[in-house]
């Protein structure tokens, strides 16, 4: 059947963007592949390719909806111990790689009229396919140890998009801290993997599961569980999770997807809003046997991603630039999602991935033509008015933020899904911290829309015109917004039911007297406070420490700069004058004594003659203090 050679050759998906990176940067070094227009071609090509072949999969899927298809080589053998690459296509991953698709593919034909005429395009869309390689082959993966491998591709393609215009110190400087913060998430997940593949190997009945198969996930979580203490339980999988903490800019490692916002319009859209960041949600939903083993653990998740969706949603409230607006609301985002997974909305957190990927990514490609037609003015402070200047964007927009409220479109349903189960399970702690997001979430959001599209325009030059590349781009995307909701809800909802066993089917609890009127409340004021002669008031203390950010990039700061250029001056100065001057001592010693035997070596025996007696004079003496030393004491001992 056409269905099996999809599934039996997904892996040509992972090899294709390689190939056309390798073409770009091998092309620009050799001067063979100089053209802008067949660099996006090829990429937007390879891209498509894997949209057909994700389309393929998912459809086999849907037909044969327990069909787990894995297809692996041997890579390290080290006696029994065998690591293996390849591939693994199941329901959770084929969800994923359709989305990871179709977002890179609408990001990349955004990106090839958006960046065309910036001098590093080439490099810009060699990074583009080195991401969309690791990212591939991130949610492909088999086994843990695979996972982590693309893991770290994709924070470092990800580096290299952030820091772009390198020559730019605010984007370097967000691309370190970028780097820096997933780095304190990827050792935990490390660690996590190596403890993980440990207890495999010495206590499971078989040695294949200490690679971390997801094949064999739930054995994994019942031998895990079994074999450790409770405390080593829960330490194994906080460790795992700081992976998908960083990741996915949860607290508290939250502050640098902000800053990442220097980076391109494009890579924000394609990486900090719809899969990069969603790589946390997912390796979360994929060790999910594991962590649902303990109620703690699972609490932890739930309570990580409320405190994450509430702080980061108070933070957006005050920004004044477009992008950092949609940024923190990307973080509020993922920590409802890891609220819902922690709370056992299993199905409501991944579908909200999903729709979120789509909305999201909209908002920033409208942002992204705002700011150029601006001529790079990314302070909605300056902007105002747009809606007659940009109609389809405005209009596209709206739909983001009618989704992304939970009033219209696919962010209804995926946040009716979350909100309905969190009551079913009478998680009502939880329920009310969601609504208050939802509020604050509805509010920053339509600030955002009714300051950068109503009103006056506050510009001091005319917009630019757009051009049809970048209108069709959010086009294609805001019409994937209207219909996902509806069309695939019930469906979606079915086919991670039969994939993971976990997800329930759950019915709509009164959900036009709950969310809808809680985002209502937050378009309202919105409206009241910025469309209208009202002003915003503000509460002093209550603005600073939204506008400060809590002050948490101040602690950083302060750790950075005090604590930690405090230690390193020390261990310099320890490693200078006591580990090096060690060193240099003992080199000295050497030369020196070795100046003083060739200065002995005369060739004259009177003179060898004279020295030997010296020298068995200052043993003689040495032995002589030694032996009246031991009598002393051993006098002074026997008298006592």
């Amino acid at each position: 059947m056409i269905s099996d050679f999809f599934v039996n050759n997904i892996y040509t998906v992972i090899l294709f963007p390689l190939w056309v990176f390798l073409l770009i940067i091998l092309g620009r070094f050799f001067n063979v592949v100089q053209s802008r227009r067949v660099i996006a071609l090829m990429t937007l090509a390879s891209t498509l390719y894997g949209i057909v072949f994700a389309l393929g999969s998912f459809l086999y899927l849907l037909q044969n909806p327990n069909f787990t298809f894995e297809n692996t080589y041997s890579f390290l053998k080290i006696a029994d111990f065998e690591i293996n690459f390849g591939v693994f296509v199941d329901n959770l991953s084929a969800v994923m790689l359709l989305v990871v698709t179709t977002i890179s593919f609408v990001v990349q034909l955004y990106s090839s009229n958006y960046m065309f005429k910036d001098k590093s395009f080439p490099r810009f869309f060699a990074y583009l396919n080195l991401f969309n390689f690791s990212m591939l082959g991130l949610v492909l993966s088999p086994n843990l140890f695979q996972n982590y491998v693309f893991w770290e591709l994709v924070g470092a393609s990800s580096y290299l998009l952030i820091g772009f215009w390198y020559k730019k110190p605010s984007a370097s400087n967000a691309a370190k801290k970028a780097f820096l913060m997933n780095r304190i998430g990827d050792f935990g997940l490390l660690v996590g993997t190596i403890a993980v593949s440990y207890f495999m190997y010495q206590y499971s009945n078989a040695v294949s599961l200490a690679t971390v198969p997801f094949s064999s996930i739930n054995d994994i979580g019942t031998y895990l569980y079994s074999y450790t203490s409770e405390p080593i339980f829960v330490i194994i999988c906080v460790l795992l999770l700081f992976g998908s903490f960083a990741k996915s800019a949860q607290f508290p490692l939250h502050t640098w997807l902000a800053d990442a916002m220097e980076g391109p319009t494009p890579v924000s859209a394609l990486i900090h809003s719809a899969t990069m960041v969603a790589a946390g949600v997912y390796l979360i939903a994929r060790l999910y046997p594991i962590y649902s083993l303990s109620d703690g653990i699972m609490n932890f998740i739930a309570i990580i991603g409320l405190l994450t969706a509430l702080i980061c949603a108070y933070f957006a409230i005050t920004r004044n630039d477009l992008k950092r607006i949609l940024a923190y609301s990307t973080s509020s985002q993922l920590g409802l999602m890891f609220l819902a997974l922690g709370a056992g909305a299993y199905t409501g957190g991944l579908f909200h991935l999903v729709t979120h990927a789509y909305f999201k990514s909209m908002l920033f490609l409208c942002s992204g033509i705002v700011i150029h037609s601006l001529f790079d003015q990314q302070d909605i402070r300056f902007m105002g008015g747009l809606r007659k200047h940009l109609p389809l964007t405005a209009i596209c927009y709206l739909i983001g933020c009618l989704s992304i409220s939970g009033l219209l479109f696919s962010g209804f349903y995926s946040k009716e899904m979350i909100l309905t189960s969190l009551f079913q399970q009478n998680h009502y702690l939880f329920a009310i911290g969601f609504l208050i997001v939802a509020l604050m979430t509805a509010f920053y959001m339509f600030r955002s829309y009714f300051v950068v599209f109503e009103g006056e325009f506050k510009g001091e030059k005319e917009p630019k015109k757009t051009t049809f590349t970048l209108n069709f781009s959010i086009s294609i995307l805001a019409i994937c917004t209207i219909l996902i909701g509806c069309v695939t809800r019930k469906g979606f909802e079915e086919f991670i039911k039969f994939g993971s066993g976990i997800a329930q089917s759950e019915k709509f609890i009164n959900p036009f007297f709950i969310s809808i009127s809680i985002a209502l409340t937050g378009l309202l004021l919105a409206w009241g406070f910025y469309n209208t002669k009202v002003k915003a008031f503000k509460i002093p203390i209550l603005y600073k420490l939204s506008y400060n950010k809590f002050y948490i990039d101040n602690f950083y700061n302060f750790i950075a700069e005090k604590v930690y250029s405090t230690v390193s001056r020390i261990c310099a100065f320890v490693d200078k004058y006591f580990v090096d001057g060690l060193v240099i001592l003992a080199g000295l010693n050497v030369r020196a004594l070795s100046w003083v035997l060739s200065k002995m070596q005369t060739g004259n025996f009177q003179s060898y003659l004279a020295y030997s007696v010296v020298f068995l004079a200052i043993i003689f003496t040495g032995l002589m203090f030694a032996y009246t030393m031991i009598i002393h004491y051993s006098l002074l001992s026997g008298g006592g």
